[in-house]
């Protein structure tokens, strides 16, 4: 079962801008939130650049939760 804080979470990386190929920049303020995230396979992670994209499986939670 997802947690509330995760499904907040992928809520806000939903909304954040596209930079391209579905990623979305994370501040280093919120990075511990990537981190802490305890679903990986709902998301993507490019740690060298701070960036996380949603997977299939994580979009469609999006789009369930809205």
């Amino acid at each position: 079962m997802l947690k509330p804080q995760d499904a907040d979470f992928l809520r806000l990386v939903n909304r954040s801008p596209d930079r391209g190929d579905g990623w979305r920049s994370v501040s280093k303020t919120c990075w511990p939130l990537v981190t802490a995230f305890t679903t990986p396979e709902l998301i993507e992670i490019d740690e060298p650049n701070m960036l996380v994209r949603l997977t299939d499986e994580g979009q469609a939670v999006v789009d369930f939760s809205l």
